[in-house]
């Protein structure tokens, strides 16, 4: 991890001398009214604002109602704890050196833009010529670029584009909703993610689901694909001490007869015609 045991994003040596960054500070606390441990921490938080700043221009930061303060000593403990907020949070990182204290600042976030929502999008490189519908709506309008030094020999049903299309959501309980849109070739997959508190849960394609997509689907189209496809789904939660609950959705059930009343039965009966019925149009209309 950066400065953790080694100065990755930092320079090879200290651009400034300790005895050097001393005096700096103390001229600083010698003209400041608050306490020498309060001033060099207003420090680190102006410089915070200052990176913050300079990547996300649109807004203004202020981190003087930061009151809290985690210490900790063993740089084992730093990385986990930086570890698993980058994995389970996935959020935006932004690191730049502080050099008054010949150290890394962090900063894990996720931009809020003023109208709550905010899209991104990415997209591999073609490496197989794509067909003409998928060149002109993944390759022509967003102007991506086809290196034919590059392309491979492979059909475009079995590779095609690869792109990732993610919708952050920001309401006002400060909670985040994303949703991930995962595409290769012919293969589609999605998942949604909530962070409300101290909880993470969210909503996701069954695992078996994924498998099948992986194994057996590049040389199916996508509307047929979409009609033979499993659209149930698990909805997990993962507690803040790393529980994780999953919730999976049953198959389709068959009614006991033994356990319906005599006298409901013809108003069952009516209602499983009539949904059969409807999956009846369902299909002519596909």
């Amino acid at each position: 991890m950066p400065g953790v045991n080694r100065r990755e994003g930092m320079p090879e040596k200290a651009s400034m001398k300790q005895s050097q960054r001393e005096s700096d500070q103390d001229q600083i606390v010698r003209f400041c009214q608050l306490p020498p441990n309060q001033t060099k921490r207003c420090l680190i938080l102006r410089a915070f604002e200052k990176m913050m700043k300079a990547n996300i221009k649109e807004r203004d930061f202020s981190f003087l109602d930061r009151n809290f303060i985690e210490e900790y000593k063993d740089p084992n403990t730093m990385r986990q704890i930086l570890t698993g907020a980058l994995n389970s949070l996935r959020p935006d990182l932004i690191t730049e050196y502080f050099e008054m204290d010949d150290g890394v600042l962090v900063s894990l976030f996720f931009k809020n833009p003023p109208g709550r929502l905010l899209r991104r999008q990415w997209t591999n490189p073609a490496r197989v010529l794509p067909e003409f519908a998928e060149w002109r709506e993944t390759m022509k309008e967003n102007t991506i670029p086809i290196d034919l030094a590059q392309i491979l020999e492979i059909p475009a049903f079995k590779v095609g584009a690869l792109r990732t299309n993610t919708k952050f959501s920001f309401p006002s309980d400060n909670s985040v909703i994303r949703v991930d849109k995962y595409q290769a070739g012919q293969k589609r997959m999605g998942e949604c993610q909530i962070i409300k508190d101290n909880f993470i849960f969210g909503i996701t394609e069954r695992k078996d689901m994924f498998a099948f997509k992986a194994d057996g689907e590049d040389s199916l189209r996508n509307r047929d694909a979409k009609a033979l496809q499993d659209k149930r789904c698990d909805c997990w939660l993962k507690f803040e001490n790393g529980v994780r609950l999953t919730i999976e959705m049953q198959g389709k059930l068959e009614a006991n007869m033994e356990q319906i009343p005599l006298s409901q039965i013809p108003a069952w009966l009516q209602t499983k015609l009539e949904r059969e019925r409807a999956r009846l149009l369902e299909l002519e209309e596909q």
